[in-house]
């Protein structure tokens, strides 16, 4: 998927009376298969800048493209569709709840889909389990689960939908280096592999060689875009 944003900008008022420029005249224009890291200090606008891309909120003014479509001012039904069909979100925490099994965690975004899309999301998890390294862990629960494994399964599920956007919100900040190097390939992976557009929010330096390029933001400004030769 293209991802391009014109002239994104982003205020809100805080809980003390105070305007908050989280993005300010943002433009970027990433190609599919784009594979980046997104870095900046606490208050960047990085998380803003997911939320914008996740279809989750709405820029106070500019334009959200996906491929040739214009995303932020679509009805919240059709926005929820794309969020379902073509966007795979990874969180910092995996979020996992402890009463289902690590399968049924990954399975829970479509247990309400029809019984044709729930048995194709099936299959594509029993690929993923195995791709990952957790084919043998799909009937234990979070709490037997490493930090690592528990984030394999976040990922599972986000990739469960074959989305063509990817967000992983610090996917490693809990992560032995060992464990994030691993997850950040499996990312990439799935960029090689299928075309996919990923962009990964990291303070994690020590990976960004990894990436095909790297996005800095600075107080809500895009403040450099280095591409990796």
């Amino acid at each position: 998927m293209r991802v391009r944003l014109q002239n994104i900008s982003r205020v809100y008022t805080s809980s003390n009376g105070d305007t908050v420029h989280a993005l300010r005249d943002f433009n970027l224009d990433l190609a599919a298969g784009t594979f980046f890291a997104i870095v900046g200090p606490s208050g960047s606008g990085k998380t803003t800048l997911f939320n914008i891309l996740g279809c989750l909120d709405n820029p106070t003014k500019g334009e959200v493209f996906f491929d040739d479509t214009e995303v932020s001012r679509l009805p919240e039904g059709q926005r929820i569709r794309i969020r379902r069909a073509q966007l795979g979100y990874v969180f910092q925490f995996s979020n996992l709840i402890p009463t289902l099994t690590a399968f049924e965690n990954a399975s829970l975004p479509f247990w309400s889909e029809t019984y044709a899309l729930r048995s194709k999301r099936r299959a594509t998890l029993e690929r993923l389990f195995g791709d990952l390294g957790i084919a043998a862990l799909r009937r234990r629960y979070p709490k037997e689960l490493s930090g690592g494994q528990e984030q394999r399964v976040a990922i599972a599920r986000a990739l469960a939908n074959e989305p063509r956007l990817i967000l992983a919100d610090e996917p490693t900040g809990n992560l032995d280096p060992d464990t994030a190097s691993q997850i950040i390939q499996l990312l990439k992976d799935q960029s090689q592999r299928f075309g996919t557009t990923v962009l990964v929010a990291t303070h994690d330096h020590s990976l960004l060689e990894r990436f095909q390029g790297v996005i800095s933001l600075r107080e809500g400004w895009l403040h450099d875009v280095v591409t990796h030769r």
